[in-house]
């Protein structure tokens, strides 16, 4: 009977370990999905300056509209917006937009 509640201790230790590491991998996941929320913000912003303020668009509109792109580019805006890497694009004249 002894070794029985020994070995009942070792598992329930381990299980709150794992506990323990599960909610650690939680609270950074968390904090990460923060920090990207912060930099959609402040890409949102960015790109309200650059509207120059010519159309009514808010920075909450902006971010829903982030979001469907980035839903339609399979996560990749998001993923170029958090890197802060800049896509190589070669502007063309002959193409005006707006």
């Amino acid at each position: 009977m002894g070794i029985f509640y020994i070995l009942v201790v070792i598992v329930a230790i381990i299980l709150v370990r794992v506990c323990f590491e599960i909610r650690k991998a939680e609270q950074q996941e968390k904090e990460q999905e923060q920090q990207v929320s912060t930099t959609i913000h402040k890409f949102a912003v960015l790109v309200s300056q650059k509207e120059g303020k010519k159309k009514q668009v808010n920075i909450a509109q902006i971010k829903e509209i982030l979001k469907v792109v980035n839903n339609l580019l399979g996560g990749e805006l998001y993923n170029l917006i958090k890197t802060g890497k800049k896509p190589d694009v070669k502007k063309n004249k002959n193409n005006k937009c707006c």
